[in-house]
């Protein structure tokens, strides 16, 4: 897909949107005050069935930089899947000398403490999740909040108190798959490369407008799972069943190849369809659907220690688009074995949420297909300047 150039030349980054097969690549520009981007360039790469090859990662990056004519060096990588897991860590630390000003040398030291707890529950996590001997690699490791005293300050330095309470998310990354992922992009010389995921860039913006939600990504390949409590992301978990079990759930049905099955999905979820199509295509998807659904519910039951689930679900990624999801989910007996708060409420993600920090000027973020990259391009902002353990 190509878009008219930009007859300005200026400095900007590009985000990376990976999945194993797939890849969505937005250029943006950084507005002197740092406080607002705006969208100029866009591009997709995907292999179907088949692992992204270097070559293809490379060319589209390059298709999306050109579309924008912006002078980049910049870049983010989103990751997300089953090769990705991350936590919130909650430390409570008693202060020797209460009545003593914090400085940033005790702060910094309960930081290192804080780091050095979420690498040792890092390690338990993935000795228990994956047999796999190559180990992990940290990605996200931030501070999310800090208390003093049960109250919620935004600098702890110069401030008295008895107890310190930092949260913090970190997130990690199978070594394997970041070091694949980082060689895919080796040939376009990026100066800087920031590597984060997809469920904290998400799960930060929507924990504007809501603190407690489940957060349902239903990508290409896979669908990740994020259960947020007073804005933290609690717990997380992934699986391997995402928009492309659909496709080839239909392909089954019908015979036909990759792209012929897809753009029956997708017109399906357009209503684009006939009539006796659009009950023909629903009910094969209805049977996927409920293939899927199974496989949600054991994620969150995996879940240990959440007694009472969020009501409100955010879904994601282009499989939300899908009208079968909300319709599966919203039938009653599968949520007898899950403990939700409430009636469930469903709510699938826009790019409205964006508009704070985005001028979409290639008018592509409107849906749920591309909210998962805006929300990478908007933490590009706040990783620039957060508290970074």
């Amino acid at each position: 897909m190509k878009l008219p150039k930009s007859k300005a030349k200026k400095n900007g980054y590009v985000v990376l949107d990976f999945s194993p097969t797939s890849l969505k690549t937005l250029s943006f520009e950084q507005n002197s005050d740092s406080k607002k981007l705006s969208l100029k360039g866009f591009s997709i790469a995907d292999s179907y069935k088949d692992l992204l090859r270097k070559e293809v990662v490379t060319n589209s990056v390059k298709e999306c930089i050109s579309q924008s004519n912006l002078d980049i060096d910049d870049a983010i990588i989103g990751l997300s899947g089953p090769e990705v897991f991350g936590f919130t860590l909650i430390a409570k630390v008693k202060r020797k000398k209460p009545d003593i000003q914090i400085t940033e040398k005790e702060i910094q030291e309960n930081y290192d403490q804080v780091r050095d707890a979420c690498y040792e529950q890092a390690k338990k996590k993935w000795a228990y999740w994956s047999a796999d001997d190559d180990g992990f690699e940290p990605l996200d490791l931030v501070v999310t909040s800090v208390q003093i005293d049960e109250k919620l300050i935004s600098e702890p330095v110069g401030l008295t108190g008895e107890f310190v309470r930092i949260s913090a998310f970190c997130s990690y990354s199978n070594k394997k798959y970041y070091k694949w992922i980082l060689n895919l992009i080796s040939d376009l010389k990026f100066a800087s490369v920031t590597v984060t995921t997809t469920i904290y860039s998400e799960s930060k913006n929507l924990s504007e407008s809501s603190k407690n939600f489940i957060l349902v990504d239903l990508g290409k390949d896979y669908t990740d799972v994020a259960v947020v409590f007073g804005k933290n992301i609690i717990q997380s978990r992934s699986f391997e069943i995402g928009g492309s079990y659909f496709t080839r759930h239909l392909i089954d049905k019908i015979g036909g190849d990759y792209v012929a099955a897809n753009s029956k999905k997708e017109a399906y979820s357009l209503e684009t369809l006939d009539e006796a199509s659009m009950d023909k295509f629903g009910d094969f998807l209805y049977d996927a659907g409920k293939v899927w659904r199974t496989a949600f519910a054991a994620a969150l039951d995996s879940m240990v220690g959440i007694k009472s689930f969020p009501q409100k679900i955010y879904l994601s990624g282009g499989g939300s688009m899908l009208p079968v999801i909300q319709e599966i989910l919203l039938e009653d007996h599968w949520r007898k074995a899950v403990p939700f708060a409430n009636d469930i409420e469903i709510i699938t993600t826009t790019g409205k949420s964006l508009e704070e920090n985005i001028s979409d000027e290639i008018n592509i973020l409107k849906g749920s297909r591309m909210f998962v990259s805006g929300t990478l391009g908007v933490i590009k902002l706040e990783l620039d300047q957060a508290d970074e353990l």
